[in-house]
């Protein structure tokens, strides 16, 4: 599951984190490359990478001088961190004898600076299949929420990054008022969003340093032109630990992405921390 790989030590004061839902990474590398050589991230954490293990492309990361991790699973799912720096304390799955691929925790240490990072992918609950309804979103959510009150407990800088699947609040979305029992933005997923953040103690990163940005989305449908009409929802987040918004310097949606050939349906956004 995991290679850890030394790297020479790192000496930037700014640390740059990204989390993308790539929907297949093997199909993205391209664009993960040429958004790596842009953007120059020091942690990226992925979500539904839909490869093995034996697929996931350990050596592009190597080449690409990052140690990483990665949690996989045939067809769908899969989260993965890379990080400059080694890799240690590793945790997967939140759900025991549940084979979904949907989270994975670290720590890293920076040029000095110790993060705690995870990455998760939450389900999306629009679906008949028992691992895709909206209860095993919710179960999902309590087994995350549980873990989380555990980690804010060790009072470190931990940050969680990932598609959500949940837009948090009425400016995350392009029409509250059409969107309001849809998955994705129902009372109930939001409640549980809430419970999350005031549970651990946990802060919306991009929201913080975007308090009245209205239209910042993540994703926008293939269909619809959904794109083109800007109707699209913030469902990809960082939640950080009040010991890491200390740090917290700024945060970005890579919008452009999403015009980029092959592109994903969601795009990279970021937290940037200060040491």
């Amino acid at each position: 599951m995991e290679r850890l790989v030394a790297k020479s030590m790192y000496t930037k004061k700014e640390i740059k984190i990204i989390s993308w839902n790539v929907n297949s990474i093997n199909a993205r590398l391209p664009n993960i490359e040429r958004f790596i050589f842009e953007q120059k991230p020091d942690i990226i954490m992925l979500q539904e990478l839909r490869c093995v293990n034996s697929c996931f492309p350990y050596q592009f990361f190597d080449d690409m001088h990052y140690n990483v991790i990665a949690s996989c699973q045939k067809s769908r799912n899969g989260v993965a961190i890379a990080s400059v720096s080694p890799i240690e304390d590793i945790f997967v799955n939140l759900i025991e004898d549940d084979n979904e691929a949907r989270y994975i925790e670290c720590c890293t240490n920076i040029n000095g600076f110790f993060l705690r990072l995870a990455c998760v992918y939450v389900p999306n609950g629009g679906s008949q299949n028992p691992l895709l309804s909206i209860q095993y979103k919710m179960t999902f959510l309590e087994k995350l929420r549980k873990h989380l009150i555990k980690l804010s407990m060790l009072d470190e800088v931990f940050i969680i990054g990932g598609d959500f699947n949940i837009a948090p609040e009425i400016g995350d979305v392009f029409d509250h008022h059409k969107l309001k029992d849809n998955i994705c933005f129902s009372i109930d997923e939001r409640e549980a969003f809430r419970n999350i953040c005031e549970s651990a103690v946990l802060l919306d990163g991009w929201r913080i340093m975007n308090y009245n940005v209205l239209d910042g989305f993540s994703w926008w449908d293939y269909r619809h032109n959904s794109f083109e009409l800007n109707h699209g929802m913030r469902i990809d987040n960082f939640l950080l630990s009040p010991q890491a918004a200390d740090h917290m310097y700024d945060a970005k949606i890579y919008r452009d992405v999403r015009t980029w050939q092959r592109a994903s349906d969601h795009v990279p956004i970021s937290v940037i921390v200060k040491q």
